[in-house]
């Protein structure tokens, strides 16, 4: 009788061992599982905290690209600055030329002018006439003549504006102008010329 009841109670107690085996394997595999996600949360924590350090690391060398990138911008301006004087300097040249050319084409016509009207002066003085009626009645005096040489080589406008006294010679001055103008120079615009013819009698 002992025996039998030993015997249903050591099995019994298997069978409640048995029921409780596998609400034991669960409990421990969740203790695992628990910690796996601990572990996994601590290591999420590390790498956030690493991340924000990298970030805060990242800015100040940001900072410092943007900086050397103006620092090598700024050069530039000053290199357009630099530049922009050379070029005031050109622009003063070619004035200061063109001021040169316009000086000296002034002084080429200016002097071609010269020569034209020395050439007419030298022209008149061998055209010009002394009557012999007026000089074997010492008629003496200047004739001041005005004409324009055109630039086709032709006389006009040639007139008295201050008489000698004698008509005689007045006369003469009008005929030593018509006479020397065979030999006028040509010249490239028009020229109004005044200028004074004299008839002096010369004394042995």
């Amino acid at each position: 009788m002992k025996n039998a009841l030993l015997n249903t109670k050591v099995q019994a107690s298997y069978i409640t061992f048995l029921a409780f085996l596998p609400l034991f394997f669960t409990l421990i595999y969740t203790h695992s599982l628990f910690k796996t996600q601990i572990n996994k949360e601590e290591s999420l924590e590390l790498a956030m905290k690493y991340f924000i350090q990298n970030e805060s690391y990242l800015a100040p060398e940001k900072q410092a690209l943007t900086s050397k990138q103006s620092s090598k911008i700024a050069p530039k301006k000053s290199q357009s600055k630099t530049s922009a004087k050379p070029l005031n300097e050109r622009i003063e040249n070619s004035n200061l030329k063109s001021n040169e050319s316009t000086k000296s084409s002034i002084l080429s016509s200016k002097q071609s002018e010269e020569s034209a009207l020395n050439k007419i002066q030298e022209a008149i003085q061998k055209a010009q006439i002394y009557p012999l009626i007026a000089q074997k009645k010492r008629m003496s005096g200047v004739v001041k003549v005005e004409f324009m040489w055109m630039s086709d080589k032709t006389l006009a406008d040639l007139k008295i504006i201050q008489s000698s006294g004698y008509t005689l010679l007045d006369k003469s001055a009008l005929e030593s102008i018509r006479k020397a103008s065979l030999n006028f120079p040509s010249y490239e615009r028009n020229l109004k010329i005044t200028l004074p013819i004299s008839y002096e009698i010369k004394s042995l």
